[in-house]
Order: C-alpha cells, then sequence, then structure tokens
C-alpha cells in the first residue's frame, strides 16, 4: 500500500472499532483524521497536522513508502501511542485492539508454509 492507502486502510480499521464500540476517545480523534475533500485522490485529513502525525508513526516502522498490512497495523499503535502519551487522548483500549490484530498476524506469518508445488 501507498502511504495514503495505508492512512485509509488505518481509518477503516479505526472507524469499524468506533462503530462497534462508541469509545469517544477514539471519536474525537476520528474528528481530526477524517478526510474531505471532493474525491478520494484530492481527500485531505481535517486536521492537516494528522498527515505530519502519520508519517512520523509509519518512519518509526519503516523508511519505505509502501507499507504491508502489518507495517501499517504498527504504524497505527505508534499514531495511537503518540495521541495517547503526548496529546491527551485515552486510546489504551484502542491500542490494545490494534496490537491483538498485529499478533494475530504474527502468529499467522509464523505458521503459514505456502504451497510450492
Amino acid at each position: 500500500m501507498t502511504l495514503r492507502e495505508a492512512y485509509i486502510y488505518m481509518l477503516g480499521i479505526l472507524d469499524t472499532y468506533y462503530d462497534i464500540t462508541r469509545n469517544n476517545e477514539l471519536g474525537g480523534l476520528l474528528g481530526g483524521l477524517s478526510l474531505f475533500g471532493p474525491n478520494p485522490l484530492g481527500e485531505r485529513p481535517l486536521d492537516p497536522a494528522s498527515w505530519d502525525d502519520w508519517t512520523k508513526a509509519v518512519r518509526k516502522i519503516t523508511s519505505n513508502d509502501s507499507l504491508d498490512d502489518l507495517q501499517t497495523l504498527q504504524a497505527t499503535v505508534s499514531l495511537l501511542k503518540e495521541y495517547n502519551d503526548n496529546q491527551g487522548f485515552d486510546l489504551k483500549e484502542v491500542i490494545n485492539f490494534v496490537q491483538k490484530q498485529i499478533d494475530k498476524i504474527i502468529e499467522v506469518r509464523k505458521t503459514w508454509k505456502p504451497n510450492l508445488r
């Protein structure tokens, strides 16, 4: 995924978690992270600093501009921890949820053996 595609993927995960839990802290954060614009290619985060925060979180995981699902989730945790630790949001439950998804992917990757026939 590109950085932009990974951002949209991250928003989808957080939106889904919000829809299930109605976590007020996450709801407040999603307001700034949400995209607006005339079309998907022209959309930008409502809070322009959100994109900078996202790229910083990604750079903690990889220097590449292409991410896989695991890297995207790891960057999501990094972003959530930044907001939790330094910007006054209480996102521990959300962080735990995303971390569990990471753990599941890692476990599957450890045991998965491709059929090379």
